[in-house]
């Protein structure tokens, strides 16, 4: 998912998704947070924003307190089927496959806010003939998974400038996918985490809820245990929004001269749920 930006609203709430960016000179782009820094900067800046907003809807942050107290006392006591049973504990159990696609949304497009920062091609690039060297970029780009190799923008651009095109009447670049990198390939591409540089424990918990998320594909139940390590987990995760996201948003909404109040709030255990 990406966030295309109206650069004379930048001060409006967040929008979910527009297809073209009207710039101040009224030309029209496509892939436009490729043109230069501030475009990438203020898309990048969009994305930790609905980044944050997903992992905020998750039902184990919103309602972190009272998964916290339940477990506590599951840990003191036998339970009563009325506390295993509670209609909060079981909304929590039943969002449990959607807190895993929401999680998976939040740092799928940090990951990607990231390397837009960093001036690297989220997009993958179309099969090409033209130029060997382009063919090169394709080549390095799609190598197998552990071996793929980010593409910085200005590398691209030596042999894929914007260019308008008739029929769809953008200005764009034609020779880049619609698709962008997978989630799993930022996780466990060394040659990406070295940019991302997302902590090792972290990692960790990400490809582990990725895993489960997956039974989405073919699902036997929605059952689910809970313990300590599900409070700890998710009281990591909480801290990484904060120190990650929230951190990367703030920064961009100072260097970019926005109003305070643009900023977004660290989420505290303490007062959830």
């Amino acid at each position: 998912m990406f966030i295309l930006l109206n650069r004379e609203d930048k001060h409006n709430e967040y929008i979910q998704m527009l297809t073209v960016i009207k710039m101040i000179k009224g030309d029209t782009y496509k892939f436009i947070y490729y043109l230069d820094d501030s475009n990438a900067k203020w898309t990048a800046l969009r994305i930790y924003g609905i980044a944050f907003r997903f992992f905020s809807q998750i039902s184990r942050v919103t309602d972190f307190k009272i998964l916290a107290e339940f477990v506590e006392l599951m840990q003191t006591k036998t339970l009563t089927a009325d506390e295993a049973f509670a209609p909060e504990i079981s909304r929590i159990s039943e969002e449990t496959l959607m807190d895993q696609v929401k999680l998976g949304i939040c740092f799928e497009n940090y990951m990607k806010g990231i390397l837009l920062e960093k001036k690297y091609l989220v997009h993958h690039i179309k099969p090409v003939t033209t130029s060997s060297r382009f063919n090169e970029l394709k080549n390095l780009q799609e190598k197998q998974i552990t071996h793929k190799t980010p593409i910085e923008v200005k590398e691209y651009r030596l042999f894929d400038d914007f260019e308008y095109d008739e029929i769809s009447k953008l200005n764009t670049l034609k020779n880049l996918s619609e698709k962008t990198l997978n989630y799993s390939l930022l996780l466990e591409n060394p040659n990406y985490q070295n940019l991302i540089q997302i902590n090792p424990e972290l990692i960790v918990i990400l490809k582990r809820n990725r895993d489960r998320r997956n039974t989405l594909h073919f699902l036997r139940g929605l059952m689910t245990f809970y313990g300590k390590d599900t409070v700890d987990e998710w009281k990591l995760l909480i801290h990484y929004v904060n120190d990650l996201i929230v951190a990367a948003h703030n920064k961009l909404i100072e260097e970019l001269d926005y109003p305070e109040n643009k900023k977004l709030t660290m989420i505290t255990t303490a007062n959830n749920g």
